[in-house]
This record gives structure tokens, sequence and C-alpha cells, in this order.
């Protein structure tokens, strides 16, 4: 988030690598302490959203949302899991408000909606930020066996990057202090 107060000469500039936590609130903070013996002109930071309003949701209706949603235009892939009796993302709790409409337990703001499939259409999931609205489709998650992933072995290049990848079945990881996975 980029916000500008001109009549003071400042911009503020908050950068996260995490897709959860919107930048707002950490921007009118900042902002805020350079307004401090300005009265009249406190931005405030914006009130949490669901804290107050939660539900029980019991544990069957959780397992049907348990699963991978995908969002194509941003290849993104969320994997929900349950953990006891509360459904994660990512290993960050969401806490309920519905049946369908769910918080995460360390950013209040961050909202996620869980929507039945209808007809042709997939059950769905939408991530409700203060940054903006994202939403993934349900879908099955495959695990192809090694000699299905020895057909993708060969050489790819790529015109827009001027680089070629080897791709060499049965190695998982080929850059210098990679892990072993």
């Amino acid at each position: 988030m980029h916000g500008a107060l001109p009549e003071l000469h400042l911009s503020v500039v908050v950068l996260f690598n995490h897709f959860l936590w919107g930048t707002r609130d950490p921007a009118i903070q900042v902002a805020d302490l350079f307004m401090e013996d300005k009265p009249g002109q406190q931005a405030g930071p914006s009130a949490p959203q669901g804290a107050a309003a939660r539900v029980t949701v019991g544990v069957e209706q959780l397992k049907d949302k348990v699963g991978a949603y995908f969002n194509a235009q941003r290849a993104a892939l969320r994997e929900v899991t349950l953990a006891g009796d509360r459904l994660q993302i990512g290993g960050l709790d969401l806490v309920p408000l519905s049946d369908s409409l769910f918080f995460y337990d360390v950013e209040p703001e961050t909202q996620v909606e869980f929507i039945a499939a209808t007809g042709d259409a997939p059950a769905r999931m939408r991530t409700l930020t203060t940054s903006g609205e994202y939403g993934y489709d349900r879908v099955e998650t495959v695990s192809p066996s090694p000699g299905d992933l020895a057909h993708y072995a060969g050489r790819y290049y790529s015109p827009e990057l001027d680089v070629y990848w080897t791709i060499v079945a049965g190695i998982k990881a080929c850059w210098p202090g990679a892990a072993s996975m």
C-alpha cells in the first residue's frame, strides 16, 4: 500500500512478502507517528472485523472445506487442512464467523469464504483482504508416479527469458545449497 499525505510532504510505502496481511493499518500507524502533534489529523487504525462474532462449526462441516484451491490468474495454490477442530491454511488457524465465512486468527482483517459447488461450477474459496479479493477454485491434486514424471524430462527453452532449463527425472533439488527434499 502506498499512502500519500501531501500536506505533510509524506509518503508511506509498506511491503509484505505474504498474501495474508493487509498493508493499510501498518501504513496508517507509521503516518500517525508523524501526525501526533497535529490534532484532528489522526488517521487511526481500522477496527478488526469479526473478532466478536465467532461461532461454532461442527467438524463434519469443516471436513467438507478441506482440500486444494487454485487461483489460475495468480498461479497460487492454497491447501486447506483440518487440525483437530480448526481449519487451517498454511498452518494458520481460521476462526468461523458462520458455517462458510472465517477469518485468520492472526489477522482478523482477512476473511475466507467457502462457496459450495453449484451445477458445473466447482466449490470455491474467496480470500477477502484489505488489499483485494482473490478467488480460488477447488481442484483435485494428483501424485504422479516417477514413470509419469519421466515423460517431462528434457531440455526446455524460454524465448521471453532467453534461457534453457534441463529437467531430469529423479532429481528433486539441483541448485547449490538446496536442502534435500
